[in-house]
């Protein structure tokens, strides 16, 4: 063999190329892919896959029990990824194989693994033993990757009982859609009920925003996973709760809060896990698991949830016998336009969200024999963030450039023959003007 070598007229036997060879050879390298290097590297030496066949049967460097080459291969939902014969374990660090190959570790899971181990030929070492992983992925269905909010076990205590009061105070917000919501706004928003006290505070619907599970173009960039969704509405939540430790609060769903609903029942899939619910115990009957109250923890903050009985449009909170509280579903363009609608849909007075607005608009209804009444309806505005520069690594919102939308909430006044007066309480510039005070 050693004249052969040394009688050989190809330039692959030649110094430096035939060390060069030999090295690829021994971290494990394809013969496609030694072929590659030598054009790439400093030597621009072009050959081919036939004569590096050659150049290993010449100096017994062929391998003859190795596995399938490196690569990847992804169809649909499902995937494998094969690393490179290597001296070292490639299963240290599966996250690394993953990015390697552009594939975000936080969007895959790993259903099962192989490694292969084989003696192979070393340039430097003679027989040494190879390593090479197979991985099966599965991409994440953030659909079945639900948990309920984390907790430390804090409980609301009990509310204070209050008896039935001439005027009672009411605080009407929403569309804070976590975790996008304004932060210094929510700050606001707690102090004002530390020193207000209201009566009564009804969270409006979309308190959550659940992008991952929209129907929209998801936009990877500025996303949010479901449970961080669920997550920072807690944490919400509960920061309202601990504020406000003697109010009754309701909430309303929304369209963004009934978008993990919508998935449940429009997928195939997962559409058996609708109404899957905790087991039933002596006492009472075990909550629905995949919905808002469970996994925001509602009943531990003593939070009533307003079921609709289907989807979010139907539900409504009377405030009085003259004023109720919905969510909304009318979208029409400028401050006021969607109250209006919206009230002479339902012929009676409203508060709604949904249009991220802030207006309160009247109007005068005749009946037949003369006699008027005057209704109200109002746009509550929103809590979430209006400013698109970018926050916490995110630009939100991200589906339209420059919103002409309101900060803020609505308060309402009630009397105890139901009538009422409505006030926004408006966020310019972060000061929050409401009646005549500001809040900063």
């Amino acid at each position: 063999m050693s004249n052969q070598i040394t009688q050989s007229q190809s330039p692959l036997d030649h110094k430096p190329i035939v060390g060069f060879i030999k090295d690829m050879i021994g971290e494990g390298e394809t013969n496609a892919g030694i072929v590659l290097h030598l054009w790439a590297s400093k030597y621009r030496f072009n050959t081919t896959e036939k004569s590096i066949r050659r150049f290993r049967k010449r100096h017994g460097l062929e391998v003859n029990n190795k596995p399938a080459n490196a690569g990847y291969k992804i169809s649909g939902d499902e995937g494998e990824i094969t690393s490179s014969a290597d001296r070292s374990n490639p299963m240290d660090d599966p996250d690394a194989m993953l990015r390697e190959r552009g594939l975000d570790p936080e969007e895959w899971l790993i259903d099962s693994a192989t490694i292969n181990e084989w003696d192979g030929p070393s340039a430097e070492e003679g027989m040494v033993t190879y390593h090479q992983a197979k991985l099966n992925l599965r991409r994440k269905r953030p659909e079945l990757q639900l948990i309920s909010a984390r907790s430390d076990g804090w409980i609301a205590p009990p509310r204070k009982s209050v008896s039935n009061k001439d005027v009672r105070l009411i605080a009407v917000v929403g569309d804070q859609q976590a975790p996008y919501y304004d932060e210094n706004l929510h700050y606001i928003f707690c102090g004002w009920a530390e020193e207000n006290a209201p009566d009564e505070i009804v969270f409006l619907g979309d308190t959550v925003d659940y992008p991952e599970i929209s129907r929209h173009r998801l936009d990877p960039e500025n996303t949010a996973t479901v449970n961080e969704c669920t997550q920072s509405a807690y944490d919400l939540l509960r920061g309202v709760r601990q504020s406000a430790p003697s109010a009754r609060i309701r909430k309303l769903a929304g369209n963004h809060d009934e978008r993990l609903r919508n998935i449940l029942l429009d997928k195939p899939s997962v559409q058996p896990l609708y109404g899957a619910k905790q087991a039933d115990s002596l006492e009472e009957q075990g909550a629905v698991a995949l919905g808002l109250p469970f996994l925001l923890r509602l009943d531990e903050l003593d939070i009533e949830y307003v079921d609709p009985k289907g989807a979010y449009d139907l539900a409504q909170i009377n405030l009085s016998d003259k004023l109720a509280v919905r969510h909304g579903w009318i979208a029409r363009q400028g401050s006021g336009a969607s109250a209006l609608a919206t009230l002479e849909h339902l012929g009676y007075s409203v508060i709604v969200g949904h249009t991220h607005r802030q207006s309160i608009i009247y109007k005068t209804t005749h009946d037949i024999d003369g006699a008027t009444t005057t209704l109200t309806a109002a746009e509550a505005g929103c809590m979430c963030r209006v400013d698109q520069t970018p926050t916490k690594g995110r630009k939100w919102p991200n589906f339209t450039p420059l919103p002409d939308w309101v900060q803020g909430w609505t308060t309402v006044t009630v009397h105890s023959d139901g009538m009422f007066r409505l006030d926004n309480a408006t966020y310019v510039n972060k000061t929050l003007l409401w009646r005549d005070e500001q809040y900063r």
